[in-house]
């Protein structure tokens, strides 16, 4: 065929990359519960650090907020051991196998089966630990003042083991059925209650700091029933009600989930009862080790400080607290200081950002004065060992064996 001598037109989309592929099935809903799960997890770690900073103005870093924080461990351990950790990680893959292959009845009878079992468990935990401790104050009236006040305030509290544990079974189940946002909503019940506690004691100014962590308390184990009543809710309106039940004990799906638990709990254990013990040998080292390191560790965890830029000098000090720095305690300001050897410390939010900037933490209770690096209490690293003893030049700070 002759040419015409004419150019073949060329097609507009010549040399341009070809479409991008459309994005795989589920994607937009991964990225909105991604989105929603984010948003609740930003509003619990803001919520968080506002706790830790009106927990310092208001308790501080005596032996009431140490004695609080210690108490506190032990329903926490029990929440990450069994709640979040052994128990829910063992339970929710083969609740969620035996949903998502069309036999929601089976799956209902295996979570209704493992939570009463898991509650019976506990509760009878609970309730002979509280026995104990109600028979050591009772026989024991001589006991220190650090082990009486812990104890005080650990048999209120204990129950919250129970509560929590409930919710967060509660929450496995919803995140196996694909329902995000009321689980991640929930951990800011317990800010909401615990904030709304600390702002409710500042019309009480001369309320006894043990009185204020003893209100703490009840305040935590009313929050426990509330996370638990919601996320039972939520379960029951999504269709798997997690009532008392005998049914299901003995299947095969249930015993599974009781060995894995079993197997889960040998690695997860030693973890936290390492993380239990560490608060326990800070309260035998020094009064308000647990309490300044529990601050320090919550800022340093949740580095909202540093994400926003928010200040970390500013003084909350403005009801003249006797638990509470007058003055922050950073590398910027250089003040001289007194010896941290007093049982009433006091802490601010710059205070709690300058600790959690430390080299490491535990050089706070002095048990090797060869390891400290940098000054646990201005931050600084130009440290002078004479001796027997290392001394800060900054900050005047000094230890001695």
């Amino acid at each position: 065929m002759a040419s015409t001598g004419q150019a073949e037109p060329i097609p507009l989309d010549k040399g341009r990359p070809p479409p991008a592929p459309p994005p795989p099935p589920g994607t937009a809903a991964i990225r909105r519960h991604a989105g929603t799960v984010g948003l609740f997890t930003m509003a619990s770690r803001l919520l968080g650090l506002v706790r830790e900073w009106l927990m310092a103005h208001f308790v501080g870093a005596g032996l009431a907020g140490s004695a609080f924080y210690v108490a506190f461990a032990i329903p926490n351990f029990a929440r990450r051991l069994f709640g979040e950790g052994a128990l829910t990680s063992a339970f929710v893959p083969v609740f969620k196998g035996l949903a998502e292959n069309d036999r929601m009845d089976a799956a209902r009878r295996l979570a209704r089966a493992v939570a009463t079992m898991a509650w019976i468990m506990l509760g009878a935990a609970v309730l002979l630990a509280m026995l104990a401790v109600s028979g050591a104050l009772a026989f024991f009236p001589a006991m220190p003042e650090r082990a009486a006040a812990t104890l005080g305030l650990l048999r209120v509290m204990l129950p919250y083991a129970v509560f929590i544990c409930a919710a967060a079974f509660g929450m496995g189940v919803l995140n196996a059925l694909g329902r995000f946002a009321a689980a991640a909503f929930a951990p800011c019940l317990l800010n909401l209650v615990w904030i709304g506690t600390l702002l409710a004691i500042l019309f009480f100014p001369d309320l006894p700091l043990f009185e204020r962590v003893r209100i703490l308390s009840w305040a935590i184990l009313a929050a426990g029933v509330l996370q638990m009543g919601f996320l039972l809710w939520c379960a029951a309106r999504r269709g798997v009600p997690l009532v008392p039940s005998r049914e299901g004990w003995g299947d095969p799906s249930t015993k599974l989930v009781w060995r894995n638990t079993a197997t889960a709990i040998v690695g997860a254990g030693a973890v936290q009862i390492n993380a239990f013990l560490d608060q326990v040998l800070a309260l035998y080292a020094a009064e308000w080790a647990p309490s300044a390191i529990a601050y320090a560790l919550e800022v340093m965890h949740r580095q909202v400080l540093d994400l926003l830029g928010l200040p970390g000098e500013e003084d909350l000090d403005r009801h003249g607290s006797a638990n509470v720095f007058s003055k922050p305690l950073t590398p910027l300001n250089k003040a001289q200081i007194s010896s941290q050897k007093s049982t009433g410390a006091k802490l601010t939010p710059g205070r709690l950002h300058s600790l959690s900037k430390a080299a490491d933490m535990r050089d706070a209770v002095g048990l090797d004065l060869s390891s400290i690096k940098c000054c646990p209490e201005c931050g600084s690293s130009m440290l002078q060992h004479v001796g027997g003893c290392v001394s800060c030049p900054d900050c005047g700070w000094t230890r001695c064996d």
